[in-house]
């Protein structure tokens, strides 16, 4: 397959809410990881909330990137607490390309649950 036919994948449109409190003053400083195939980026760090948006785009597969992503290839959105000394992970939500992966689908706002480092719901990740 050529560069320019490789699949390629637009993350955009992501919320998260009903995160834990992180810090002393009862909120987080949220951002998100996110990663398929060889491809990784990081949002902006937004302060003091239990809720946040992302008016960012990110995307994966793109030719002169790291590489082509594939159908069995899994988007993992990680979710941070940005912090002074060291950031804490709030929890991670993976998706298989496959479930998303449908340019003939109509877009659509989806929501999953963010599972934190002890295996139990720790809020939701809303993406388009």
């Amino acid at each position: 397959m050529a560069m320019s036919d490789a699949p390629m994948l637009l993350a955009y449109g992501m919320r998260v809410a009903g995160l834990p409190a992180m810090d002393r003053n009862g909120k987080a400083d949220p951002y998100l990881k996110l990663s398929a195939g060889r491809d990784s980026f990081r949002t902006k760090t937004k302060k003091a909330t239990l809720e946040a948006s992302w008016d960012e785009q990110f995307y994966f597969g793109k030719k002169g990137r790291k590489g082509a992503i594939l159908s069995e290839d899994t988007l993992r959105v990680e979710v941070w607490d940005d912090d002074t000394i060291f950031d804490e992970s709030v929890g991670v939500v993976s998706v298989p390309l496959a479930d998303i992966r449908n340019p003939a689908a109509p877009t659509k706002t989806v929501a999953l649950p963010i599972i934190g480092p002890k295996g139990k719901e720790r809020g939701q990740l809303f993406m388009s």
